[in-house]
């Protein structure tokens, strides 16, 4: 299967920013009533999408691409993309080493 790996530098990014487009790509576990209720916000990428093996990198479904770098562009992040073969079964693996 062919995929993505998309490498990108946020170094140049506050902080507060930072976690907000993170948050945005991902999803994010939210609490609400002080920790009584507990629910999950959805990111731009589904769960089984996309594999992040190591900080600052990512491989993504091809699909996927164009969000990701629309989102990138927004919050002027550098970032590269270079083309991969990945078995389909790494993405449903929820570790990748």
């Amino acid at each position: 299967m062919e995929a993505l790996v998309v490498f990108y530098d946020m170094k140049n990014v506050e902080p507060k920013k930072r976690t907000k487009i993170l948050d945005s790509l991902f999803g994010k576990q939210q609490q609400s009533n002080y920790g009584k209720f507990s629910y999950q916000v959805k990111g731009i990428l589904p769960e089984g999408s996309y594999i992040k093996p190591i900080r600052a990198s990512l491989i993504v479904k091809k699909r996927y691409i164009h969000t990701i770098q629309k989102l990138f562009d927004e919050n002027v992040i550098l970032y590269k993309i270079f083309t991969i073969i990945v078995q389909k079964e790494d993405f449903e693996k929820k570790k990748f080493f």
